[in-house]
């Protein structure tokens, strides 16, 4: 699946796993960070100053606070 991902989505892609596997607190499994990490890696606008300042563990605390978490 993460193989239609360009160089700097793998990077994000992995950075956001990382960063929620910590935040988590192993409340969902990896599969489950893998695969929305790999749809917001795909999504992310990388052009987005605002977003890019905020970073990835900001961005991962979001998904997580959406998810409920």
């Amino acid at each position: 699946m993460s193989s239609t991902l360009s160089k700097e989505q793998l990077i994000i892609k992995d950075s956001l796993v990382k960063a929620l596997i910590q935040f988590s607190n192993n409340q969902l499994s990896i599969d489950i960070l893998e695969e929305i990490a790999i749809k917001v890696a795909r999504d992310i606008n990388v052009q987005n100053k605002v977003l890019m300042h905020k970073g990835i563990n900001w961005l991962a605390k979001d998904i997580l606070n959406y998810l409920k978490l």
